[in-house]
């Protein structure tokens, strides 16, 4: 949480030194994990393997069920 507070408290200070959107490119395949909160908060959510493991909802530690490859398709 206190690094939550601290990245909302510099966020006009910093500098807008991310990549332009077209030098980025989207990934063709990509693995998610279907990840679940304690029992208490009961959140379930899909998480990008590799990313953050923190609950959105109480701030808890997600556990991954099951990890899966998913290829992405553009919407027409």
């Amino acid at each position: 949480m206190i690094a939550h507070m601290r990245s909302l408290a510099r966020f006009e200070a910093d500098p807008a030194d991310y990549p332009e959107p077209s030098d980025v490119s989207f990934p063709e395949r990509l693995h998610a994990a279907f990840a679940v909160c304690h029992p208490e908060c009961g959140a379930r959510e899909f998480v990008v393997d590799g990313s953050t493991q923190e609950c959105q909802r109480c701030g808890g530690r997600m556990f991954r069920t099951d990890v899966a490859e998913y290829r992405l398709v553009r919407a027409a």
